[in-house]
């Protein structure tokens, strides 16, 4: 093999391996959003200050001392409709708004997509704007919806996934938040912040 196609063949050789990636490496782009090695149960949910539907600045901390289920999701993905009925379900199943809260997190193209569906569906929980979809990625958000849980220590908890029963940092799709085995668990979680009687 003459040098010249020699040092064709290496270079084509590197340009493959920078393309394709080596075993164990991760791009930036990939790290962006890699979903569960970036986020565990038990590490502080990251903070944020974002505007609501109202036009107010919100932070996380603003939700300190409930358990939040914080639910990220856009006007346009399928399931939208359910995920946000399944939503206000469990919130009225629990039916403790002074220790279980649900955030969601909006991606929209515009505020008024986002306003449209919060006046459809009714919604009176938290609705906050991501438009350049900064939190989402503080999160590793990809695909939508996803929710997460966050304790009143602001830690990230672990909790059961109502489809599978498996205990997850996150829930990615949709799923119905209002089912029997959810809501059981959510109040089970409230009923341990009740001051004791006596």
């Amino acid at each position: 093999m003459s040098k010249y196609l020699h040092g064709t063949f290496i270079t084509l050789l590197l340009g493959c391996v920078l393309v394709t990636g080596v075993p164990g490496f991760v791009s930036s782009v990939e790290a962006q959003f890699t979903s569960d090695e970036k986020l565990k149960g038990g590490e502080r949910a990251p903070s944020f200050l974002v505007e609501d539907i109202e036009g107010t600045m919100k932070a996380l901390a603003s939700y300190r001392g409930h358990y939040i289920l914080l639910h990220f999701w856009a006007p346009w993905n399928e399931g939208t409709d359910d995920e946000l009925e399944a939503l206000k379900k469990v919130l009225k199943q629990v039916g403790d708004p002074e220790h279980f809260i649900v955030v969601t997190v909006a991606r929209g193209t515009s505020k008024e997509d986002v306003l449209a569906m919060v006046k459809k569906h009714d919604i009176w929980f938290p609705v906050l704007l991501d438009p350049q979809s900064k939190v989402r990625k503080m999160y590793y958000v990809k695909e939508l919806p996803q929710t997460l849980l966050i304790d009143p220590n602001g830690q990230l908890v672990n909790f059961p996934d109502p489809e599978s029963g498996l205990p997850v940092v996150r829930v990615i799709g949709v799923r119905d938040w209002g089912s029997e085995s959810a809501v059981g668990y959510f109040k089970g979680l409230v009923a341990g912040m009740q001051p004791e009687e006596g």
